[in-house]
């Protein structure tokens, strides 16, 4: 059986069909994706500090999607993607 990383699927997509929930996760037709390997601050967090760098991180990620072309990679993981900004 083929190991599942070189088994990729990749689909170019628009920044206007993806909805950012965090600076670590977007939405894209429903589906919810987190981005291996960022961890952002949470946009519930527990003080206000935290919640304030969830929104700079969130806004972040929005600029960056809205860069240009992306590609998302799936690795195998499901709800989980490695995101490639081009």
């Amino acid at each position: 059986m083929a190991n599942l990383s070189a088994l990729i699927l990749a689909a170019l997509l628009t920044a206007s069909s993806i909805t950012v929930t965090d600076g670590d996760t977007i939405r894209l037709a429903g589906e919810r994706i987190r981005i291996v390997g960022l961890d952002a601050p949470e946009m519930r967090g527990k003080c206000r500090e935290e919640r304030r760098l969830a929104q700079r991180a969130k806004d972040a990620l929005s600029e960056e999607l809205a860069s240009g072309e992306i590609e998302i990679v799936r690795q195998g993981i499901p709800g989980i993607i490695g995101l490639r900004i081009e």
